[in-house]
Order: structure tokens, then C-alpha cells, then sequence
């Protein structure tokens, strides 16, 4: 739980960096995170990280978008597909390595792997 925690909480970071790189950009944004946390205690822990987050970082908000496990490689593959991924999203080591998550994000996001 605490590593998933401290993944959550980096994967968070990152966007904030990402979507803060220009000072002069004041603006408010918005981002989701799909995860396949739909327990009501997992929501509690993720909503007192985003809670955290959002404090440390004005002008982003975070909705949870949870997703029951057994569809969520399925709806990423097709949120990826279609170009509709949010901006964070969880996702398991191996999965993250597989070539089809690969290519899927590669498609999303225009970035190229180095392997």
C-alpha cells in the first residue's frame, strides 16, 4: 500500500511539473487519474493524497476516475486508442512494460521508446 502511495504521489508531481513549467501561466487546470481503487478505504487514502496535493499545488485540481479492476487494462487500451486517456493514470510494472502498453502510450502522447 505505501509503495502504491508513494506511485500515486510521484505520478502526481510529474503533472504538476509538466503542467507548471511556465510561470507566467496562472491559469487553473484540471487533470483525472484513473485508477482501479473502487474500495471505499483505497478512495479515502487516494482522496487525502490528492487532498495533499492540491494544497501544495494551487491552481491544479484532480478528479479520481476509479475503474473496477477486471476492465481497466481494457478501458486504458481503449481510452488510448480512441486518443482519451486522462493525464494520470495507474498502472502495474509489468503492464507498463508490455509492448502493447507501450505502443498505446507511445500513440497518446507522440513520445518514442528508447529500448
Amino acid at each position: 500500500m505505501i509503495k502504491s502511495k508513494i506511485v500515486l504521489l510521484s505520478a502526481l508531481v510529474s503533472c504538476a511539473l509538466i503542467s507548471g513549467c511556465k510561470e507566467e501561466n496562472k491559469t487553473n487546470v484540471s487533470i483525472e487519474f484513473m485508477h482501479s481503487s473502487v474500495e471505499q478505504e483505497r478512495q479515502a487514502v487516494i482522496s487525502k493524497l490528492i487532498a495533499r496535493f492540491e494544497k501544495e499545488n494551487p491552481g491544479i485540481t484532480v478528479k479520481q476516475v476509479p475503474v473496477e479492476e477486471d476492465a481497466y487494462n481494457t478501458k486504458v487500451i481503449t481510452l488510448s486508442r480512441s486518443g482519451s486517456l486522462p493525464e494520470v493514470i495507474e498502472t502495474s510494472h509489468d503492464y507498463a512494460q508490455s509492448d502493447g502498453q507501450r505502443a498505446a502510450y507511445r500513440s497518446q502522447s507522440g513520445c518514442h521508446s528508447h529500448q
